[in-house]
Protein backbone atom coordinates (compact mmCIF):
# COMPACT_ATOMS: atom_id res chain seq x y z
CA UNK A 1 0.00 0.00 0.00
CA UNK A 2 1.19 3.51 -0.79
CA UNK A 3 2.12 5.78 2.14
CA UNK A 4 3.14 9.40 2.47
CA UNK A 5 6.73 10.10 3.44
CA UNK A 6 7.14 11.17 7.05
CA UNK A 7 7.90 14.80 6.09
CA UNK A 8 4.77 15.09 3.94
CA UNK A 9 2.55 13.56 6.61
CA UNK A 10 3.39 16.41 8.99
CA UNK A 11 2.25 19.09 6.50
CA UNK A 12 -1.22 20.66 7.00
CA UNK A 13 -3.91 19.06 4.90
CA UNK A 14 -5.94 21.05 2.42
CA UNK A 15 -9.67 21.49 2.78
CA UNK A 16 -11.71 21.43 5.97
CA UNK A 17 -8.85 20.32 8.19
CA UNK A 18 -6.99 23.59 7.63
CA UNK A 19 -10.09 25.70 8.30
CA UNK A 20 -10.96 23.71 11.38
CA UNK A 21 -7.44 24.13 12.74
CA UNK A 22 -7.55 27.92 12.16
CA UNK A 23 -10.90 28.18 13.94
CA UNK A 24 -9.57 26.20 16.87
CA UNK A 25 -6.54 28.51 17.06
CA UNK A 26 -8.81 31.59 16.97
CA UNK A 27 -10.94 30.20 19.80
CA UNK A 28 -7.82 29.46 21.83
CA UNK A 29 -6.57 33.00 21.23
CA UNK A 30 -3.64 31.99 19.04
CA UNK A 31 -5.15 33.08 15.72
CA UNK A 32 -6.22 36.42 14.36
CA UNK A 33 -9.85 37.21 15.10
CA UNK A 34 -12.17 39.43 13.06
CA UNK A 35 -11.11 42.56 15.00
CA UNK A 36 -7.45 41.86 14.27
CA UNK A 37 -8.26 41.27 10.59
CA UNK A 38 -10.14 44.57 10.40
CA UNK A 39 -7.22 46.40 12.02
CA UNK A 40 -4.86 44.76 9.54
CA UNK A 41 -7.03 45.82 6.60
CA UNK A 42 -7.16 49.41 7.89
CA UNK A 43 -3.40 49.44 8.24
CA UNK A 44 -2.90 48.07 4.73
CA UNK A 45 -5.44 50.23 2.92
CA UNK A 46 -5.58 53.27 5.20
CA UNK A 47 -9.35 53.14 5.67
CA UNK A 48 -10.77 53.80 9.09
CA UNK A 49 -14.36 54.35 8.00
CA UNK A 50 -15.28 50.69 8.25
CA UNK A 51 -15.77 50.34 4.49
CA UNK A 52 -14.78 47.10 2.84
CA UNK A 53 -11.26 46.83 1.51
CA UNK A 54 -10.98 47.08 -2.29
CA UNK A 55 -10.76 43.82 -4.21
CA UNK A 56 -7.61 43.19 -6.20
CA UNK A 57 -4.44 45.22 -6.24
CA UNK A 58 -4.39 48.86 -5.24
CA UNK A 59 -5.09 51.29 -8.11
CA UNK A 60 -1.49 52.51 -8.17
CA UNK A 61 -0.25 48.96 -8.57
CA UNK A 62 -2.88 48.23 -11.22
CA UNK A 63 -1.64 51.22 -13.23
CA UNK A 64 1.92 49.94 -13.00
CA UNK A 65 0.82 46.53 -14.25
CA UNK A 66 -1.04 48.04 -17.21
CA UNK A 67 1.98 50.19 -18.07
CA UNK A 68 4.21 47.11 -17.96
CA UNK A 69 1.84 45.21 -20.28
CA UNK A 70 1.72 48.22 -22.61
CA UNK A 71 5.53 48.43 -22.68
CA UNK A 72 5.86 44.72 -23.45
CA UNK A 73 3.21 44.90 -26.18
CA UNK A 74 5.01 47.75 -27.99
CA UNK A 75 8.51 46.37 -27.33
CA UNK A 76 10.68 47.16 -30.37
CA UNK A 77 12.50 43.82 -30.29
CA UNK A 78 9.16 42.03 -30.57
CA UNK A 79 7.84 43.84 -33.66
CA UNK A 80 10.80 45.39 -35.47
CA UNK A 81 14.15 44.23 -36.86
CA UNK A 82 17.27 44.84 -34.78
CA UNK A 83 18.40 48.03 -36.52
CA UNK A 84 14.97 49.77 -36.52
CA UNK A 85 13.05 51.68 -33.82
CA UNK A 86 9.58 53.20 -33.61
CA UNK A 87 11.13 56.65 -34.03
CA UNK A 88 12.46 55.57 -37.44
CA UNK A 89 8.88 54.93 -38.62
CA UNK A 90 7.65 58.48 -38.09
CA UNK A 91 6.70 60.49 -41.21
CA UNK A 92 9.55 62.82 -42.26
CA UNK A 93 11.69 63.78 -45.25
CA UNK A 94 8.82 63.12 -47.65
CA UNK A 95 8.43 59.52 -46.47
CA UNK A 96 4.95 58.50 -45.37
CA UNK A 97 4.59 55.22 -43.51
CA UNK A 98 1.45 53.18 -42.94
CA UNK A 99 -0.40 53.82 -39.67
CA UNK A 100 -2.81 51.67 -37.68
CA UNK A 101 -5.55 54.22 -38.35
CA UNK A 102 -5.32 53.30 -42.05
CA UNK A 103 -7.08 50.05 -41.18
CA UNK A 104 -10.26 51.82 -40.04
CA UNK A 105 -11.55 51.82 -43.63
CA UNK A 106 -11.75 48.01 -43.58
CA UNK A 107 -14.83 47.96 -41.34
CA UNK A 108 -17.06 50.09 -43.60
CA UNK A 109 -15.77 48.19 -46.65
CA UNK A 110 -16.61 44.85 -45.04
CA UNK A 111 -20.13 46.11 -44.31
CA UNK A 112 -20.46 47.32 -47.91
CA UNK A 113 -19.40 43.91 -49.26
CA UNK A 114 -21.93 42.17 -47.00
CA UNK A 115 -24.70 44.41 -48.31
CA UNK A 116 -23.68 43.84 -51.94
CA UNK A 117 -23.56 40.07 -51.34
CA UNK A 118 -27.00 40.17 -49.73
CA UNK A 119 -28.51 41.89 -52.78
CA UNK A 120 -26.84 39.44 -55.19
CA UNK A 121 -28.22 36.47 -53.23
CA UNK A 122 -31.85 37.70 -53.37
Amino acid sequence: MWRLPAAAASLPRAGRGGRRRRKEEERAGGGRGSAARAEGAEARFGRGDGAAAPAGPAPRRRGEMLQTLYDYFWWERLWLPVNLTWADLEDRDGRVYAKASDLYITLPLALLFLIVRYFFEL
